[in-house]
């Protein structure tokens, strides 16, 4: 009995984060929407886009992240060999540089949608730190922007 408890909770810890990830994407659609002052015909258009924003934006850096945590402990530690740095570092301009490409194609498609100073705003409100979207208080901010 004790072993199939166990199983069982390995196996679902990766659905746990999966929810986690998908309730994080959530709230922070739900957040821009309330928050970037555009009726509700304008919302139900936008959602969508801000839902495969947020998508394309986390795929962007998952090969840089999935190695920076890897080698956390390395990093931590200050053990990293050369050759893993070199390795980060390539993956990490690689990241960005994607990230920069998907933020150009989904200015393009907001503007769709939304005034170019609309637009604007809500790329504010997508990159505020997630104790602001949570709505925590700054003491307990716990932020990383890979959401």
């Amino acid at each position: 009995m004790r072993r199939l408890i166990i199983i069982l909770s390995l196996l679902l810890c990766p659905l746990c984060s999966v929810c986690y990830a998908q309730s994080n994407r959530d709230a922070r659609v739900a957040y821009v929407l309330k928050n970037l002052g555009v009726n509700s015909a304008t919302q139900k258009k936008l959602q969508p886009l801000l839902t495969s924003y947020l998508s394309e934006k986390k795929a962007a850096s998952d090969e840089y992240n999935a190695l920076k945590a890897k080698l956390k402990a390395n990093i931590k530690s200050e053990t990293l060999t050369n050759d893993q740095a070199s390795r980060l570092l390539s993956l990490r301009w690689a990241a960005e540089a994607k990230e920069t490409a998907v933020k150009k194609k989904y200015t393009e498609k907001f503007e769709t949608v939304l005034s170019a100073k609309k637009t604007y705003k809500c790329f504010s409100l997508l990159n505020d730190k997630k104790s602001k979207v949570q709505g925590k208080s700054k003491a307990t901010d716990d932020d990383d922007d890979d959401d």
